[in-house]
């Protein structure tokens, strides 16, 4: 829709409940507002904001329920704020940013593919999600021997999830995920209430 038009500055009404796929791809978008709809169904959709490679700040209103597959991708991205309400992040949403600290909403249940990989993440508060796709945090700078808590919805937590090359993580939670691929994390996954290891009460 508006693809190419060299936008620097974008902001999104509360009577627009989709963004399309790719709807402002490739622009300069240095400032982007987006209003709270009246209705809670909103979708951005796929690739929508892909290319705008200054864009530094996003906040993610509570009435977007889906973000889409490469939505916020390759940008440079330091601020993200999620809004409660929002459901799932879907593939490649946010990866190859700059965010170096991530708070997810307890509505979220879904985290995709990779979908803050190659991130600088230094804390990441997981929220309520109880999917975490592979890669999804692939290659962050969290410290090594970082704790990460799980939070107890959280059932499946796929390969490399929390993979890098330099450090070892761990995780802790009440209770055992149904899934968790062999290589989720580099070194072990650590259940809360284990008699050794890091990170056990």
């Amino acid at each position: 829709a508006f693809e190419n038009n060299d936008l620097t500055s974008v902001e999104i009404s509360d009577t627009v409940h989709t963004i399309g796929d790719q709807a402002f791809k490739d622009n300069d978008i240095t400032t982007l507002v987006l209003r709270a709809g009246s209705i809670a169904s909103t979708t951005i959709g796929d690739f929508a904001f892909y290319g705008n490679n200054n864009l530094k700040s996003v906040t993610i209103p509570g009435s977007v329920r889906t973000i889409g597959y490469g939505a916020f991708s390759t940008l440079s991205i330091d601020t993200l704020v999620i809004e409660e309400g929002v459901q799932r992040i879907e593939d490649y949403a946010f990866d190859h940013n700059n965010l170096k600290h991530i708070i997810l909403p307890s509505t979220l249940t879904y985290v995709g593919r990779s979908a803050f990989a190659h991130n600088p993440l230094e804390d990441v508060d997981l929220g309520g999600v109880q999917h975490i796709g592979a890669f999804a945090f692939y290659d962050h700078s969290l410290a090594s021997g970082h704790i990460i808590d799980l939070p107890e919805p959280v059932n499946y937590i796929g390969e490399g999830a929390f993979w890098t090359s330099s450090v070892n993580v761990y995780a802790r939670q009440k209770g055992l995920p149904d899934f968790i691929h062999d290589d989720a994390f580099k070194a072990t996954y650590v259940a809360r209430g284990s008699e050794s290891g890091p990170g056990c009460n």
